[in-house]
């Protein structure tokens, strides 16, 4: 359980069950497995677009590559905060990852309280993903882009109101524009998600008044 400050008690949504922790503790294990893991032919050329990136070269001009820059500025981050070598990288990675965990386990309380749906969320999908995943998919766009994935159909649906609050709307249009750094195959899934976001605010207010709530002031 994260402790409270003296004199005050913490709100509920800072406060992790057993389970709970127990499940964290078990991904971050996991993840630590494979910080000494090998890099493959994409890690190994995206760490070299990093370390060029960090030391001030321009992708697209001094680095070629026909890939987003998303996966170049990770690595680069990666790279200049714990260094350009496997344990670094993928350390960097596992951060990333616990990080999505912990917004799952949130989140998802937040939505349905405590119970097995959020405990074993971050078991199911982050842990499932290190359970799998070889050399090949460490470190790889496509596992990376799952976090800021979710946020874009969090923020677009966690509605309490009649309407989508402009922020909401700002947020996971923000989270969007990274998974479209990361890749632009990803277009379509996140238009799919606003447009499940639209329908379930059309089906809640109508669908005159879901239009206005998710246009610009």
């Amino acid at each position: 359980m994260i402790p409270a400050a003296p004199g005050s008690a913490a709100p509920a949504r800072f406060r992790l069950s057993r389970n709970e922790a127990l499940a964290l503790l078990a991904v971050l294990v996991l993840g630590l497995i494979h910080l000494p893991h090998p890099f493959e032919w994409d890690q190994s050329l995206f760490t070299l677009g990093g370390e060029r990136l960090a030391s001030g070269s321009v992708l697209y001009r001094d680095f070629w590559d026909v890939k987003q820059p998303g996966i170049y500025w990770f690595y680069a981050v990666a790279g200049r905060l714990f260094g350009f070598s496997e344990p670094g990288i993928h350390l960097f990675e596992l951060l990333w990852m616990m990080a999505f965990a912990l917004t799952l386990l949130v989140t998802l309380r937040r939505r349905w309280g405590p119970g097995p749906v959020a405990t074993l969320a971050p078991l199911l999908t982050v842990g499932a993903y290190y359970a799998a995943a070889g050399t090949q998919h460490l470190t790889q766009v496509e596992g990376l882009v799952g976090f800021p994935l979710y946020l874009v159909l969090w923020f677009a649906t966690d509605g309490r109101d009649e309407k989508p609050r402009a922020v909401r709307a700002f947020l996971s249009g923000l989270c969007g524009a990274v998974v479209l750094i990361f890749k632009l195959a990803f277009l379509p899934l996140v238009g799919i998600f606003w447009l499940l976001a639209l329908r379930a605010a059309a089906r809640r207010s109508g669908v005159r008044r879901a239009l206005g709530a998710w246009r610009c002031p």
